[in-house]
């Protein structure tokens, strides 16, 4: 269900690039579009509390796994996700219900949450979320959209 984010995950899974028809409308768009980190940027820009970054993931994530979910992981261990997301979820400095990244990976560009840090005899489990931008081209989020994930 998650296999894009997980290490060896089903390439059959990672969203593809553009094709023509889709480059074309991304020109249409105009010079204010954003790529996909960009917009994961404006994105997390608005995001100060776990209810908006649910409703974020619920609004925008391309992971159609957890997006209905609000971008909900369940608890991950170390060595079951992409390495460049368990890098943010196991730093020693890692600050719950705080957005981190974007950071890349095939699928394309996340955000991601820790919302709690269970420590266990033998492993710590972090519980989170993400939110999964796939590549292609964006319209800024919404100055309202902002304002209402802010407030």
């Amino acid at each position: 269900e998650h296999s894009m984010l997980f290490p060896g995950g089903g390439d059959d899974e990672v969203p593809k690039v553009q094709d023509g028809a889709a480059a074309a409308h991304a020109a249409d768009l105009g010079p204010r579009t954003l790529d996909a980190e960009g917009f994961c940027r404006a994105l997390a820009a608005g995001i100060r509390h776990p209810e908006e970054f649910a409703s974020a993931a619920q609004n925008h994530s391309a992971c159609l796994g957890t997006r209905s979910l609000g971008g909900d992981l369940g608890d991950i261990e170390r060595g079951s996700m992409h390495p460049a997301i368990e890098a943010l979820l196991f730093d020693s400095e890692l600050e719950l219900k705080k957005v981190l990244g974007p950071v890349e990976t095939q699928a394309g560009w996340h955000l991601v949450m820790a919302m709690k840090k269970t420590r266990g005899m033998l492993s710590t489990t972090i519980r989170a979320s993400h939110i999964l931008i796939g590549p292609g081209r964006y319209e800024p989020p919404a100055a309202e959209e902002v304002l209402a994930l802010a407030t």
